[in-house]
């Protein structure tokens, strides 16, 4: 779980979802899921653990399954029980949306 501290760093509002991930770096995939996610990074459930400030590559899968899957180049921010922090080099306009429609 995350302090307060993290928090108070955050300049955008986390949003609750589940949603599917597919997530790359290292030269290797792995499969993930995001259970909060905001205009600025996201938390990634997955047992890997990267470096902070490493380059990872994230493939958000929207609902409907239909819809093309969202690139978004990240950075490592912190590893957690459970999985890690992201936050997004540049949030594509699709993903932005997606945020802003959750409750």
């Amino acid at each position: 779980m995350q302090s307060d501290k993290g928090k108070e760093r955050r300049k955008h509002t986390r949003k609750s979802c589940c949603m599917a991930v597919d997530g790359f770096a290292r030269g290797s995939g792995f499969a993930a899921i995001t259970w909060n996610i905001s205009l600025g990074g996201a938390f990634i459930e997955t047992p890997y653990r990267f470096t902070p400030d490493e380059e990872i590559f994230l493939l958000f899968i929207p609902r409907p399954y239909q819809q093309d899957p969202i690139k978004v180049a990240s950075n490592i921010v912190w590893n957690g029980q459970g999985g890690f922090g992201v936050a997004f080099q540049e949030t594509p306009d699709r993903l932005a949306t997606m945020v802003e429609s959750f409750a």
